[in-house]
């Protein structure tokens, strides 16, 4: 039978019947491609516009699972599956989380269901899959690492990656031919299509940087340093504002302006990471989906621009407006508390006198078995920093962090 629940706080009344199908007058549906706690601040900001939540994934213990309306367990990296299943649901947006996946089925769904806030299914492709979107980058001139054709004559060293792998899963350095082989194989495994990109290993300092687009141009730019220490592919470390000079900084943004152009994307937030190496910058990888690991969360305490607001507008068929932000920047470092040996999780410490405020996040509770880096984490620090040379020590910061 039907029952009739009254959910006070939207003043709604939601009429479900036998199959779990609702109907509802006054608000309009959003399905969220992700439950994890990455997903969650996302979630938040779909509630504030007033949208019925409906959270796709696959593990229902996840956090966003009981903060949503409504839950449907699904792969959603099965783009096909994730079709013919939403395909029967009434609905307004679609929404990715977190991770590649999210925003590459999601593409695909938008381009059949006429929704907002996507690219095309091709040029998503273009930019998730790395062995495309380096030949991109290549071809039009801008800065990246050499595309390698290992039946040539080879430079070492080099890298081997996947080419829709996330989290550096799958990456190594190849330094001679007798590391190859099993360099492929790894990479091979945590590749869904089974295919592997060889290029050119940079040394340097890395960063990122989240573009936001409105009408083909960027009108909001945010710089962050990175830092990889327990897992040499996966950034565990940053800090927000970055230490980078102007000159690197407008030309990387003369750079991402120029792709967005070429790709003419829709608007939206443009993410990238890159490497400095002395006055040269090189393009590593870009996505159009929200970075993980609650990166919005540091660039918001940083600088009191909502980010994850930013983020989700174009996806609900909303400009984004840029808020004028009169307080001064302030300096944020970010941690995720993972190691390069699997361990027990009992306590974490840590000891420094360069921060003002600390905040954390438990992903992991007392007594789990936390895997090795990339897999493993168990929870997501922030550190106010006194000041800007305090973000010099950002990387430090975690020799002083003792997790047991």
């Amino acid at each position: 039978m039907g029952s009739l629940r009254l959910d006070l706080s939207y003043n709604i009344v939601l009429n479900y019947t036998y199959k779990n199908e609702f109907y509802i007058s006054s608000m309009q549906i959003a399905v969220l491609l992700g439950t994890s706690y990455s997903s969650m601040p996302i979630l938040k900001n779909l509630k504030k516009l007033n949208l019925f939540v409906i959270a796709c994934g696959n593990n229902p213990k996840d956090v966003c699972v009981s903060l949503a309306d409504e839950y449907i367990k699904i792969d959603y990296s099965n783009k096909q599956k994730l079709y013919l299943k939403l395909k029967e649901k009434k609905f307004d947006f679609l929404i990715p989380s977190c991770n590649d996946f999210a925003y590459i089925s999601g593409s695909y769904i938008a381009e059949k269901l006429c929704l907002p806030g996507y690219d095309s299914h091709k040029v998503a492709n273009k930019i998730f899959q790395k062995n495309y979107f380096r030949k991109f980058l290549i071809k039009n001139k801008i800065p990246s690492p050499k595309y390698i054709n290992l039946n040539n004559k080879i430079a070492y060293p080099f890298l081997i990656k996947p080419v829709d792998s996330f989290s550096g899963k799958g990456i190594a350095k190849i330094a001679n031919l007798k590391e190859l082989d099993c360099a492929m194989k790894t990479s091979i495994i945590n590749s869904r299509s089974k295919k592997v990109l060889a290029e050119e290993y940079i040394d340097g300092s890395l960063h990122s940087h989240s573009a936001f687009i409105k009408d083909k141009k960027i009108i909001m730019n945010f710089f962050v340093d990175e830092f990889c220490t327990a897992y040499k592919y996966q950034v565990n470390s940053s800090n927000s504002p970055s230490t980078l000079n102007k000159k690197i900084k407008n030309e990387v943004v003369n750079a991402i302006s120029k792709i967005i152009v070429l790709l003419e994307l829709n608007d939206g937030l443009l993410h990238t990471q890159f490497i400095v190496n002395g006055n040269s910058f090189y393009i590593i990888e870009s996505m159009r989906r929200c970075p993980g690991d609650l990166y919005p969360h540091l660039i918001e305490k940083s600088t009191n621009h909502n980010y994850w607001e930013y983020y989700v507008l174009p996806f609900v068929n909303k400009k984004i407006v840029i808020k004028k932000i009169e307080n001064k920047l302030k300096y944020f470092s970010r941690h995720t508390i993972s190691s390069e040996n699997n361990f027990l999780l009992q306590s974490i410490k840590f000891k420094t006198k360069d921060f003002k405020e600390v905040e954390y996040f438990p992903l992991k509770q007392v007594g789990e078995n936390i895997e090795a880096a990339p897999n493993g984490k168990a929870g997501i620090i922030f550190f106010e920093l006194n000041s800007v040379y305090g973000l010099a020590k950002t990387k430090n910061l975690l020799v002083n962090l003792k997790v047991e």
